[in-house]
């Protein structure tokens, strides 16, 4: 067994990597390989995993980590079977590993014997000791480690040896004469330190010794100009001597006699490699990405590589179970061979470089490990003139970026290659000519068929319904489902399938439940964390923070608010969430979470964020979300009474311009704004979420979504109790009785309308008393009650002054009182006050009772027998509805026109316009509009589809 701190933290056995998913595991585990053989305190290891805030915990989580890592290292020798490699002693735990299994002990080593062959003049024996030594690294020590310990103190130290030990071999390879052959590894090393004046004198004495005494000075002057201006200082005495060596030729740099040359490689052999994994037993579906990989692979015009990647993109969608399934059965087509490697981008290991997976390909293609190039020009040059005129098949698993990938690809066509990736390789694309294939969760049909694979034809026929359902909660994610089937098949249930459902149901355990027991890897929240993981601190926190949104879809105004940004950095981040497939973009300004990323993104933020972040973010989006609808409001009716209106920003930076983009917004936040009302009093926002009620009845009037209405009206009352404002309460009342209203629901309405009339005067609010009055008169009108209207109205009137701030309400009030005149037959006094109540419509700028007082002028000239007046208006008025979006109205209109029609004898046009009015109804839900008058008479009172003009 080894264990590798030189690069990324890993162990293997067997020449296998283990799987130890948890990044403070892995920290823990290299603590105790650093001083392998030796007790590390308890202490020692929760100052490393935490610094000086360790959680209350931190001994019991220390205590945990051991015996997960005990489960997990199992020694290799049969005589040690059962022994722990790492033990309890006293203070604390101590790892069992000789020095030769612990990288960071073999360098050590290494380089000691280098300086003891040094010391014995032998300079071959130096090298190949300090190769040895500097072969050890994989990487920048412990890279990626969740010890701040390890990565502040533990990390700069050792990377200080490994530079010492590789300016050791620079000097003993110039002193045997190899200055040619070092002159690549000194450049790219020097480019990673370029402060590092050994480094400089040796690569200006191997430039110099290959014949580049201009380049070598060049170098110089760049290093002093370095110096200079990141240390202030100027060269040291060393360099300068080097400097001045080579302006005078001096006879000390010449490379010495004999040079000791390194051997030349042997003859490569050809061999044909099969490194594809096992074919996936349980693939499903998948069928229209299964042929445009075959005719891509087998059209000659294909160049450039292949790119899998999934437009959702999470983890475990299916792309490398699609990627080797069709592999297998395309195999015949590449008789050169097949490679595969997993770049590791996104999982619990390290990320496989370049020039490491070029040395797996190098190998399988016959070039011994000891011949393959240690720098990356040298490997992509022989890795290309391998592959030249062969066709072979390159799988390039779980890709991290192009820039990963881009080495790894043939230099001329002929070779097809696939690639895997969370991220969209965008830059593969368009710079290597890739062919983006995009992977979708599953179809439903393909869920079912994956599903009685894995649990059998017979179980799924007996429960059909838990199947359907089970697929449901899954998300038909393919790993989802493969977890959920394998729980299903572990249990002791009767009907298995349900009792697994029934594990699901819980949203807060569901992620946990589609876990399989002692396989971290197979857990589909690991699988998330990896790709979060990978993202940037802006990027988990916007992700994370996402999680607290009420409703399904995120848009850049929502994001700012969460977080307190500006809109462009929003966007910014989002669109990198997207790129990773943390989130899916249905629109321009619309991202959205698959059902389980967004269970994962609340657990995150429960995880990370403490309450009062997360408090905060939450009152931002309320105040975000109260804010942008009072002003669309402003925008699209500012005609329907609100309570209160919410103090507004300068104008200049009001986020919405006009009626247009208020209305965009309300559609695009119609769900969130639902959702929000709804989780108000839970989330600790009753307040604002009555107000919203409270200002959203107008939007709701025009859209005419009823089931959404009540809901949020019913939400927007319990909110107001809750808060005990009984101004709230009416206004909330008069919402819901209104929704009752738009469907036809007349005694709801009035039930509302009477507890709003209660709670109104009980709250001496002469507005919502009046406007109680004034709705309950237009239901008595719509159920034929007119005497009793007529009083409503009168009392309505008498409680309002005679003065502006009423003008809205007297509006509606004198529309109503036209529309009882209407229904009483008195059309002259019906069209009058219509007319009264479009002048005064027209004199405060309320566009919407503007359309409503010209309809309603209209068909009471209709029904006068003034076809052509009335349909001028009747025109008028749908243009204005039109322009408003109220749908309800709309169709009120075409009904009318289509009566006109008719009356005037152009049947065609009124039944083209009926059956436009039938559509546009029956779409949002409001019938009555299709009652028409038979016979030239209106409809029976309270059957005939009024228009009211109640705010």
């Amino acid at each position: 067994m080894e264990f590798l701190v030189l690069g990324p933290e890993e162990v293997l056995s067997g020449g296998l990597p283990l799987p130890i998913s948890a990044a403070k595991q892995r920290a823990l585990l290299s603590m105790l390989a650093l001083r392998s053989a030796t007790v590390v305190s308890t202490d020692d290891l929760i100052d490393g995993l935490w610094g000086t805030r360790p959680p209350k915990t931190a001994r019991t989580t220390v205590h945990n980590y051991v015996r997960r890592l005990r489960g997990i290292l199992r020694p290799e020798a049969p005589a040690l079977a059962g022994a722990e490699l790492v033990r309890t002693a006293p203070g604390g735990y101590i790892l069992d590993a000789p020095p030769q299994d612990v990288d960071v002990r073999r360098f050590e080593e290494r380089v000691r014997q280098a300086t003891a062959a040094r010391s014995a003049d032998d300079l071959p024996g130096a090298s190949a000791r300090l190769r040895e030594a500097v072969g050890l690294w994989r990487g920048r020590a412990f890279d990626g480690t969740a010890s701040p310990y390890l990565a502040e103190i533990e990390a700069p130290r050792l990377e200080e040896a490994r530079l010492f030990a590789f300016e050791s071999l620079m000097d003993v390879e110039l002193q045997l004469g190899r200055h040619a052959e070092v002159l690549a590894e000194l450049r790219q090393e020097l480019d990673r330190s370029p402060l590092r004046e050994e480094l400089r004198a040796h690569y200006m004495v191997a430039l110099y010794r290959s014949g580049h005494r201009a380049e070598a000075l060049e170098v110089y002057r760049r290093g002093r100009q370095a110096f200079i201006e990141e240390l202030g200082l100027e060269p040291s005495r060393r360099l300068r001597d080097v400097e001045h060596a080579i302006l005078v030729d001096s006879p000390e740099l010449k490379p010495p006699a004999a040079p000791v040359t390194l051997a030349p490689p042997r003859p490569q052999p050809v061999s044909i490699p099969r490194q594809l994994p096992p074919d996936i037993p349980w693939f499903t579906g998948r069928e229209d990405q299964l042929r445009a990989l075959e005719a891509w692979a087998h059209d000659p015009g294909v160049t450039g590589p292949m790119v899998i990647t999934a437009i959702d993109g999470q983890g475990g969608i299916g792309k490398t179970a699609l990627a080797l399934h069709w592999a297998h059965s395309a195999r015949d087509a590449f008789p050169d061979g097949q490679l595969y490697t997993d770049l590791g981008g996104y999982s619990a290991g390290r990320i496989a470089t370049p020039l490491e997976a070029l040395a797996r390909f190098l190998s399988a293609l016959g070039i011994p490990w000891e011949d393959v190039p240690h720098d990356l020009e040298r490997a992509m040059g022989l890795y290309r003139t391998l592959l030249a005129d062969r066709r072979m098949l390159i799988v390039l698993d779980n890709a991290r970026n192009a820039e990963q990938v881009r080495p790894l690809l043939p230099g001329v066509p002929g070779c097809f290659v696939l690639v895997t990736s969370r991220d969209r390789l965008a830059g593969l694309v368009v710079r290597d000519g890739a062919r983006p294939l995009r992977v979708d969760a599953l179809a439903p049909a393909e869920a079912w068929a994956l599903l009685e694979r894995l649990v059998g034809e017979r179980q799924v026929a007996a429960e059909p319904e838990a199947t359907a359902e089970l697929a449901e909660l899954c998300g038909t994610i393919p790993l989802a489902l493969r977890v959920a089937a394998v729980n299903a098949l572990t249990s002791d249930s009767a009907t298995p399938v349900a009792d697994c459902v029934t594990r699901l149901a819980a949203e807060d355990r569901r992620l946990s439940t589609l876990s399989v027991e002692d396989d971290e890897l197979s857990s589909l929240q690991a699988v998330f964390s990896l790709s979060y993981d990978s993202l940037s601190p802006d990027e988990q926190r916007l992700f994370r923070t996402l999680g607290l949104l009420p409703g399904p879809i995120a848009t850049a105004g929502s994001a700012a608010a969460l977080l307190g940004w500006d809109e462009p950095r929003a966007r910014r981040t989002l669109r990198r969430l997207v790129a990773a497939h943390l989130l899916g973009r249905p629109g321009p300004d619309a991202y959205v979470f698959h059902d389980l990323l967004r269970i994962y993104a609340r657990k995150c933020s429960e995880l990370y964020d403490c309450p009062t972040e997360r408090a905060a973010a939450l009152a931002r989006l309320y105040a975000h979300y109260l804010a942008t609808a009072d002003l669309a409001a402003r925008l699209l009716y500012p005609e329907k009474m609100r309570v209160a209106e919410v103090e507004q920003p300068d104008p200049a930076a009001a986020p919405l311009a006009d009626r247009g983009e208020a209305q965009d917004w309300l559609e695009r936040e119609h769900r969130n704004l639902v959702a929000a009302v709804q989780q108000a009093r839970e989330r600790g926002h009753a307040r604002t979420g009555w107000r919203l009620c409270d200002i959203l009845r107008g939007y709701f009037w025009l859209c005419r979504t009823g089931a959404d209405w009540i809901s949020v009206a019913r939400a927007g009352v319990e909110a107001a109790r809750e808060c005990g404002d009984v101004t709230g309460q009416a206004a909330t009342l008069m919402s819901l009785g209104d929704a009752h209203r738009s469907l036809g629901q007349y005694d709801e309405a009035a039930l509302h309308y009477t507890e709003m009339l209660r709670t109104a005067r009980g709250a001496t609010w002469p507005e919502g008393t009046a406007q109680a009055l004034n709705s309950l008169g237009l239901v008595d009108i719509l159920t034929g009650r007119l005497k009793e209207a007529v009083g409503r109205y009168t009392e309505a009137l008498e409680i309002l002054p005679d003065d502006r701030r009423w003008a809205i309400l007297r509006v509606s009030i004198l529309g109503n009182t036209g529309i009882l005149n209407h229904e009483l037959g008195a059309l002259r006094q019906a069209e009058a006050y219509s007319s009264q109540c479009l002048v005064l419509s027209r004199s405060i700028g309320l566009r919407g009772s503007e359309g409503v007082s010209i309809g309603n002028r209209g068909e009471a000239r209709l029904l006068l027998g003034d076809l052509d007046g009335a349909l001028d208006d009747l025109t008028d008025a749908l243009a204005i509805h039109r322009e408003l979006g109220n749908r309800g109205s709309e169709a009120e209109m075409l009904r009318a026109l289509g009566e006109l029609h008719r009356d005037k004898g152009e049947f065609e046009t009124a039944l083209n316009l009926t059956r436009a009015a039938e559509v546009l109804a029956t779409g949002i839900g409001e019938n009555r509009v299709l009652l028409v008058r038979s016979g030239g008479s209106r409809p029976a009172a309270g059957a005939g589809p009024r228009r009211g003009g109640g705010l």
